[in-house]
């Protein structure tokens, strides 16, 4: 069985690698249910990578257009929805996990990225938010 492989190339090109090690370069992308077709699938993967549902992701792009390119990432999807499961203010949330508002704030806001410590506790928070009661105690 033969399984293939789609790297990115320069020129909105894609090329196909299959297992066995022959390889074709797939013609442009330029339709827009492809792109919307990519844009799912990567989305998909993100979830799948941050072991949590990100609804507002596919939304992303068309965020980007709208704002001039601003892009929201899965990182700050994490902390919004974490903090949101908590139904905790910034100030009260951040203090609950024990780091600056300013810090959360820009989390949030995309300045800075959380590490990879920190995401592990937040989802863990968005899937059992009781959590973040024993760790304001």
């Amino acid at each position: 069985m033969r399984t293939v492989f789609e790297t990115p190339t320069f020129q909105n090109q894609a090329e196909r690698v299959w297992s066995d090690g022959e390889f074709e370069v797939m013609p442009p992308r330029t339709s827009e249910d492809t792109v919307m077709k990519d844009i799912e699938r990567i989305a998909k993967a993100i979830e799948a990578d941050a072991s949590a549902s990100l609804p507002d992701l596919p939304k992303a792009p068309e965020e980007a257009k709208e704002r001039g390119g601003r892009m929201t990432t899965p990182e700050q999807m994490l902390v919004r929805q974490a903090r949101e499961a908590s139904g905790m203010t910034q100030p009260v949330f951040a203090e609950c996990i024990g780091t600056p508002v300013a810090t959360l704030r820009d989390w949030e806001q995309g300045r800075f990225a959380p590490s990879g410590a920190v995401l592990c506790l937040l989802r863990l928070i968005i899937k059992h938010p009781e959590l973040i009661i024993e760790l304001a105690a």
